[in-house]
């Protein structure tokens, strides 16, 4: 696994050239932004379920809406996407030319489907049984609605969030269609990159850099699951209740 990993003969300073820095700084910047754009989103249509529960087109229409983007192919949309941007109402734009805003908006389109799914499982939950009876109580002992939801929501809500992010992050790195329809020579980036490598019959290179890549991105998950108690108060994490059973 070492021989491949490190092939002899490749020099790993020129493999790791400003070229490939750039095309990773484009991902992570993309990756960032396509997570909070998701879960801005998803949240959004979480918080308007909520604020209109007793509206029953509402309650059907926004579920179908947020998933609606999982059953179409992502060729289709993305071709979609493409011919919208080239044919923009204000002159029209040259989808050739590279476009991070439109790479952005097709990833968020692509991702916020799981991201809904996630929350309104979680949001379901929260308005049955002992955590609506909790935001009451925080209310008639003289909590405004929003701090009562806080107080009593939050904690809960925290760990599904960070992790949905991470969980986008991670896909935005390697997500391919929408990079292919709107990169260019001066907008490469990471999964781009190593394709274009494998054009051009750099297999070594290729593989040395996705797998350090991978490992990179790998390491840094384990490790942030591994500093998570010690970063958030319990109950925070996906699945651990907010408080704990009195033992007496």
């Amino acid at each position: 696994m070492g021989v491949s990993l490190f092939p002899k003969g490749l020099n790993f300073l020129e493999a790791l050239n400003i070229e490939f820095l750039n095309s990773v700084w484009t991902s992570v910047q993309l990756g960032i932004l396509a997570s909070l754009g998701t879960l801005i989103v998803a949240l959004l249509a979480i918080l308007a379920l909520r604020l209109y529960r007793k509206r029953n087109w509402i309650q059907k229409s926004v579920p179908i809406l947020m998933v609606l983007p999982s059953g179409v192919s992502v060729l289709v949309l993305g071709l979609g996407f493409w011919l919208t941007y080239s044919n923009w109402p204000f002159g029209g734009v040259d989808p050739f030319e590279g476009s991070f805003t439109a790479m952005l908006v097709l990833q968020i389109t692509l991702f916020a489907p799981v991201a809904f799914r996630v929350f309104w499982g979680l949001d379901r939950g929260s308005n049955e049984g002992i955590h609506r009876d909790r935001i009451q109580a925080a209310m008639n002992l003289g909590a405004k609605p929003l701090e009562a939801h806080l107080m009593m929501e939050w904690p809960r809500w925290r760990g599904p969030i960070v992790w949905v992010g991470l969980m986008i992050f991670g896909a935005s790195l390697g997500e391919v269609a929408a990079l292919s329809l709107f990169y260019s020579e001066n907008l490469i980036p990471l999964p781009m990159y190593i394709l274009r490598l494998l054009s051009q019959y750099r297999f070594e290179e290729a593989y040395f850099l996705s797998s350090f890549t991978l490992m990179a991105v790998g390491g840094g998950l384990i490790l942030l699951k591994a500093l998570w108690p010690y970063l958030a108060p319990a109950g925070t994490d996906v699945g651990e209740p907010v408080t704990k059973p009195s033992q007496n």
